[in-house]
């Protein structure tokens, strides 16, 4: 920096200003000395933190009575005048002369009252299969148990050209369990041979039967987590059926105190076998054998020239739901017989001197034209029940008539299966082999169904029908694909009127 010297500064404070160049000091900055950095670090020690709470407890109780009001004495008035006895006298002849014509009026017949909201669709619910064997083996046939949850379904073929070579299984479903699944049974028992029929036993929701195409009736305990096999019957043993069982039948022994049940079986070779279930000792014995031959077919069924003791290929089976010993039977030939298995029959010989099983036959019906595919007994009527047929027709007998009351020809296709509905007299279902579910109404008409449902899968043939005894509003349908279908019925179909019984005897010409 340049600073002018004082002196000269003063001196010329008087004079003239004038232009001069005076010399400049020059300060040179001095640097300061640089500085050594060490870089240092310290840590303390971990921290230790603990959590604690704590909470006061706050209890209040109150407490509330109700007021006890003492009860109002009810008091009958009594009142024994004159005026009021005259006037009961007058009155009552024509209160009881209306009372009487409401009695016999026809007005409100057939109307009840409905408490709950009505629905008119009929709902398909599930469709259960089993991929082991889904589309290599058909249900042949469908049993729900006693509790009305667990649905059986048998699987096997019906169209065996020789030996049975097919993997089958007896599937079970629990329609109420939360882990269900439509795609895995929830037991399952894989057998080496087609099965052809399956029966839940009416009491013992654990127990179930199943006789396979082979002639062998096996008896398993659903009690278990492992299922057990209580017994078998056939195969090798001498009296057992020698041709594939058709159908298997429980039924209550009215002989019997103690409410025990018969197992009955009928199969292609002619035999009717009655059964008898021993669970403490775990054993299924033959008590009873019956047979049925051509001698018992009609005049227009029976060959010339053929032999008389020539078995009848049986293919379904019915009691009535009277405890009667009586039952219907359905064979090959399209005859139909009714049965009697209280006694054995009589007993002949063959055409070669050799003794014959009894025959249980007491009655013959005029035939379907073709194989009988199903029967069925109404649980509302001791001689009602029903046959379906190859020649695509659904009969309605009654039991002391020999020719059928009523024909129903759907016009669908075979009729594979027919069941009666457990609630509804005049309601019936039948199946067809292009998969079509048709559920009738007597009541509404005789001619068309009132429901056609889409039952088989990609229209395979329906073979096995069932009603929900317990839950009549559920019934099941099993078709050649190896699906079960489930399908909720509507009110109408459930609810019965008040002269649905009377209807039914008159469509049997019969009064009660």
């Amino acid at each position: 920096m340049s600073f002018p010297h004082a002196a000269a500064a003063t001196a010329t404070t008087n004079a003239m200003f004038t232009d001069e160049n005076l010399d400049q000091v020059n300060l040179d900055s001095t640097w300061s000395q640089d500085r050594d950095c060490v870089d240092a670090g310290n840590q303390t020690k971990p921290l230790s933190v603990e959590d604690s709470a704590s909470q006061s407890n706050l209890k209040v109780e109150s407490g509330s009575q109700t007021t006890n009001n003492s009860a109002v004495p009810m008091v009958i008035m009594k009142d024994d005048s004159p005026q009021l006895a005259a006037f009961l006298k007058k009155m009552e002849p024509l209160v009881y002369k209306e009372l009487d014509k409401n009695a016999r009026s026809q007005a409100f017949q057939g109307y009840q009252v409905s408490w709950q909201d009505e629905s008119s669709s009929v709902n398909k619910l599930h469709v259960f299969t089993h991929d082991a064997v889904r589309g290599q083996c058909q249900v042949t046939g469908l049993s729900w148990n006693s509790s009305g949850s667990v649905i059986a379904a048998s699987y096997g073929r019906l169209d065996h050209d020789s030996w049975c070579t097919h993997k089958a299984a007896l599937c079970t479903w629990n329609i109420d369990s939360q882990t269900l699944d439509s795609k895995k049974a929830s037991k399952v028992i894989e057998q080496s041979c087609c099965l052809m029929c399956v029966a839940f036993h009416p009491a013992n929701p654990a127990l179930v039967c199943a006789g396979n195409f082979n002639g062998e009736i096996m008896l398993w305990d659903f009690s278990h987590d492992n299922v057990l096999l209580v017994d078998s019957y056939g195969m090798g043993d001498g009296d057992a059926h020698r041709e594939p069982v058709a159908k298997l039948q429980w039924v209550l022994d009215p002989e019997s105190h103690s409410k025990t049940y018969k197992l009955v079986s009928v199969s292609g070779d002619g035999k009717l076998l009655v059964w008898t279930v021993d669970m403490k000792l775990n054993k299924l014995t033959l008590t009873q054998q019956f047979a049925v031959t051509s001698q018992s077919l009609p005049k227009s069924l029976r060959g010339k020239g053929s032999r008389s003791d020539r078995e009848v290929g049986l293919t379904c089976l019915s009691y009535t739901h009277y405890g009667d010993h009586v039952c219907f039977i359905g064979s090959e030939t399209g005859a139909i017989f009714k049965c009697c298995t209280q006694q054995d029959g009589h007993q002949g010989v063959d055409m070669d001197g050799k003794p014959m099983l009894p025959s249980p036959v007491v009655f013959t019906y005029k035939p379907h034209l073709g194989p009988v595919n199903a029967i069925d007994c109404s649980p509302f009527h001791p001689h009602a029940f029903l046959t379906t047929g190859m020649d695509q027709s659904m009969k309605i007998w009654n039991a002391l008539q020999s020719e059928p009351v009523k024909v129903l020809k759907p016009d669908q296709g075979s009729l594979v299966c027919g069941s009666w509905s457990p609630v509804r007299p005049l309601v019936i279902a039948a199946a067809t082999d292009t998969g079509l579910l048709l559920l009738y109404d007597l009541q509404h008409s005789m001619l068309k169904p009132l429901h056609t449902l889409e039952a088989g899968t990609l229209k395979a043939p329906i073979y096995s029908c069932s009603f929900n005894t317990q839950r009549p509003n559920i019934i099941a349908s099993g078709d050649g694909e190896g699906d079960v279908h489930i399908f909720q019925l509507n009110d109408d179909l459930v609810q019965a009127g008040v002269k649905e019984k009377d209807m039914l005897a008159a469509i049997l010409s019969l009064s009660e």
